[in-house]
């Protein structure tokens, strides 16, 4: 039948196989027409000797679909009655696969275990901690080595005043000490050297960066005195043990309104967080240290 043939691929309409014949060539095959082309030049026919063919095909298709639907009813009605059971082990595998992607993380970073403790006397400790941005960063986009940071913050300590000069590292250093205290309180193993002793920390409150917006009408100082409420407000309504971050307290103003500001708080903070670690560039809050034992100051190179 080449002659009267538009195309000698066997195509399908309507799931049924069927030839493409030129127009005014329907009567020499017998068969069942299905479809025409948009130009009207093609015709599609199913061909009668392969008819009792497809209906076969056509009736084991429905038994198929009916036994997919008796399954798919007896699954759900065996769901419905396991839901309780089914939802615990979802619970379950969502635990296990956050474990295993925590452990897995720990590893690439090379990290350690911490030791927790809930009781407040004991000491802060971490040596040669190195913070996981930048190793991803040394890692993934051939950063520069990065340099580790070690303190440690004896129990009878409550502010730590980091001074510096600019790009020393104060403010990574204010930001590591605060991931070290969420990540410890997450299970993640910590990128450092020996055996890290972390207090436990109900909170983690932090003034880091410039919060001015044109929107709410804040300068830099206001935004900084507003998130400074906030934490104040925090630690009222949730008195445990609480971390608070200051990046250059009491800066944004006058440098000697900004002093004594900046004074006032961290002896109240000293009174209500377990820990505070505040960076400066006044030199006032240096001497802090020498009025009060709970005071110590630290430096970066």
């Amino acid at each position: 039948y080449s002659s009267i043939l538009q195309d000698t691929v066997i195509a399908e309409r309507y799931g049924r196989p069927v030839v493409a014949l030129k127009v005014g060539a329907t009567d020499q095959i017998s068969g069942t027409v299905h479809d025409s082309s948009s130009s009207g030049n093609t015709i599609f026919l199913e061909p009668k000797s392969v008819i009792p063919l497809g209906n076969q095909i056509a009736q084991v298709e429905g038994f198929i679909k009916e036994e997919e639907q008796r399954l798919l009813a007896d699954w759900s009605r065996e769901v419905g009655r396991n839901y309780d059971q089914l939802e615990y082990l979802s619970h379950v595998m969502l635990q296990l696969d956050l474990a295993l992607a925590k452990a897995r993380y720990g590893n690439w970073l090379g990290g350690v275990l911490p030791s927790i403790n809930k009781d407040q006397n004991i000491p802060f400790l971490i040596q040669q901690f190195r913070h996981p941005l930048l190793v991803w960063q040394q890692k993934n986009e051939n950063g520069r080595q990065v340099i580790p940071i070690s303190f440690e913050v004896n129990s009878n300590l409550r502010v730590v005043a980091i001074t510096g000069p600019n790009t020393g590292g104060k403010t990574v250093t204010l930001k590591s000490i605060g991931l070290i205290a969420v990540m410890a309180r997450c299970g993640l193993l910590l990128p450092c050297e020996a055996t890290p002793c972390v207090p436990w920390f109900d909170q983690v409150l932090a003034d880091i960066g410039d919060e001015q917006s044109l929107q709410q009408n804040l300068s830099t100082f206001s935004g900084h005195i507003v998130r400074i409420c906030r934490i104040l407000d925090s630690l009222a309504l949730r008195p445990g043990p609480s971390m608070v971050l200051l990046d250059e307290v009491g800066a944004g103003t006058d440098p000697t309104e900004g002093t004594s500001i900046a004074i006032g708080l961290l002896k109240v903070l000293a009174d209500q967080a377990r820990l505070t670690v505040a960076t400066t560039h006044f030199g006032e809050l240096k001497a802090l240290k020498y009025q009060d034992s709970r005071f110590e100051n630290a430096s970066v190179a």
